[in-house]
């Protein structure tokens, strides 16, 4: 293959190799590593793996534990209208700085970007727990989840660095399980926090322990390596252009135009106002011009083409984006439900959520090991999108009067779908990828893994939102307030403030309401479960047993 230097003195190939060359030369490039790489001992694996758990669980807390937290909230700061935002800048900065930080890993010491991330995560939790403002809490959210961020992607490249390839699917799974508890505990924990003596600002202290032993671990267990890799060996200035911020700050304003027009469309400005129409054509602007400038940086995008264009890692990403739109809106709409049709309490709905995420952990943990016996992970990618497709549309079916049995059995499905394949697009990434470009692999699954979910859980929230004013407007008539009434208030109140405005006969219509609203999101959730098989099935089969892997590639 001929090359030719540029400017820069790097080589450029004049007959580009195929995606399955590629891919083969990367996956070999990943045997040799990993017959040549000394991994941590025993001991020091443990630590290692305890501090991962530990930051990923926070994070995937965080994600969460604001949501029973938001009607108290408001009700401090006197800022109804910034409820949205609370949980909408988490998720945009967690968004836009996965790529990121695909590129930090790649670029600057492991251990001490992971430690830096934890810093990050740690003061915006500070700020939060302080914040004497909800525009300071805004901040706070803000900076949680730029860290929030380094701390996902960093997880899963020092698992890459620590651990053999044919052996990273069972500690995969961990962390996926660990998140999942996290993810669905943090109503849970919201809750109770807010319910006590201790106020909701402990949502947010109690990341400030926690974090600190989980940097201590990392400055313990993470082995700094004696030789300095070739991609680190770069000025300072060199690393920070390496770093692609102005396509980042393109993406980070393309997703603040989209989410802020879906979070106002037809709840505070009507769809065709001009308002919703400018916020959706700038979306698709900055969108075109990220695009276009991430073509323009080659490999030195946050998405570089030649990575995000191999099928194992362009399907991967979608199948990740399907699985996070399944997964988000069942953890968000399905507490939802519970306190507002079956009126129990934020606390009690958080267990009777436990079935789903019991159902996350069981396949999360049992598919890594499975994965490693059977060799590929593609018949759990779409066995993933089965399960969460009949546990999703089942949960469209269920009625007001429903018994617990049937919504245990329900969540039980999805949840199994979801821990099915909630790890696999990473091990793909991990197979086809050289290590050198396993951090960025990662940060792109993890930014589909947010993106999908934050983009989903805007939209269902927008469909449960007009949905819900429609039919209350259609079905009572006769008070004109009603329906911004009913959206304005929390859902652990729904019954007894309706039936103040318009005594029980109100409160059954409001239900049926409701309950129509609700399913809207769980067709949604259905959708997105179902379609992930169709990536699925578009993963090409590679084997992840060692034995395998040689002849594969050759």
């Amino acid at each position: 293959m001929q090359q030719v230097e540029v400017n820069n003195g790097e080589a450029i190939e004049l007959n580009p190799i195929s995606d399955e060359a590629r891919q083969n030369k990367s996956a070999q490039q990943s045997i040799q590593n990993d017959d040549s790489e000394a991994y941590p001992e025993s001991s020091k694996l443990f630590f290692i793996l305890s501090s991962l758990c530990l930051a990923v669980f926070l994070v995937s807390l965080d994600e969460g534990i604001i949501t029973t937290a938001i009607p108290k909230i408001t009700d401090q700061f006197q800022s109804l209208s910034d409820a949205g935002w609370y949980a909408s800048c988490y998720l945009i900065t967690m968004s836009t700085s996965q790529l990121l930080f695909g590129k930090v890993f790649s670029y600057f010491p492991l251990k001490t970007s992971y430690v830096v991330s934890i810093a990050i995560f740690e003061l915006g939790s500070l700020i939060c727990g302080v914040a004497p403002s909800s525009s300071a809490l805004i901040i706070g959210r803000a900076i949680a989840g730029i860290g929030g961020a380094g701390i996902m992607t960093g997880a899963f490249v020092i698992i890459a660095v620590s651990i053999p390839l044919h052996k990273r699917a069972v500690y995969l799974g961990l962390i996926e399980a660990v998140f999942a508890i996290g993810s669905v505990a943090g109503p849970l924990l919201g809750g109770v926090f807010t319910d006590s003596k201790l106020t909701w600002r402990w949502c947010f202290f109690i990341n400030l322990p926690f974090g600190v032993i989980a940097a201590a671990i990392t400055l313990y267990a993470i082995k700094t390596k004696a030789s300095t890799p070739p991609s680190q060996q770069k000025s300072i200035m060199q690393k920070i252009n390496k770093l692609d911020l102005p396509g980042q700050f393109l993406l980070l304003l393309a997703l603040f135009c989209i989410l802020y027009s879906l979070q106002m469309g037809g709840v505070v400005w009507p769809w065709n106002s001009v308002k919703i129409i400018i916020l959706l054509v700038l979306g698709g602007v900055f969108s075109l011009a990220y695009i276009a400038f991430e073509i323009w940086k080659g490999n030195d995008a946050g998405l570089p083409p030649r990575i995000i264009g191999q099928r194992s890692i362009a399907f991967g990403a979608i199948f990740m984006a399907f699985l996070a739109g399944c997964l988000f809106t069942l953890m968000y709409y399905i507490p939802i439900w519970l306190q507002a049709i079956k009126g129990v309490s934020a606390v009690r709905s958080g267990i009777l959520n436990l079935p789903f995420l019991l159902g996350v952990m069981a396949t999360s943990l049992t598919s890594g090991a499975l994965t490693s016996f059977v060799g590929y992970y593609n018949p759990f990618m779409i066995a993933s999108g089965l399960f969460m497709g009949l546990g999703a549309g089942l949960l469209f079916s269920i009625t007001p009067d429903a018994k617990e049995g049937m919504l245990i059995g329900y969540q039980l499905l999805a949840g199994l779908g979801v821990g099915l394949g909630i790890q696999q697009s990473n091990m793909a990434a991990m197979r086809v990828l050289s290590p050198e470009d396993i951090p960025v692999g990662a940060g792109i699954m993890q930014f589909a893994l947010t993106l999908g979910g934050g983009l989903t859980v805007a939209i269902a929230q927008t469909v449960f939102q007009n949905t819900l004013i429609s039919l209350i407007q259609a079905r009572v008539p006769e008070i004109p307030d009603a329906a911004n009434f009913v959206v304005n208030i929390g859902a652990t109140e729904l019954k007894a403030q309706v039936e103040k405005l318009g005594g029980p006969a109100l409160v059954v219509e409001v239900l049926l309401a409701y309950n129509s609203a609700i399913l809207k999101t769980f067709l949604l959730a259905t959708v997105m479960g179902a379609v992930a098989i169709l990536p699925a099935l578009s993963m090409p089969w590679m084997s992840m047993k060692r034995r395998n892997m040689a002849a594969s590639n050759t």
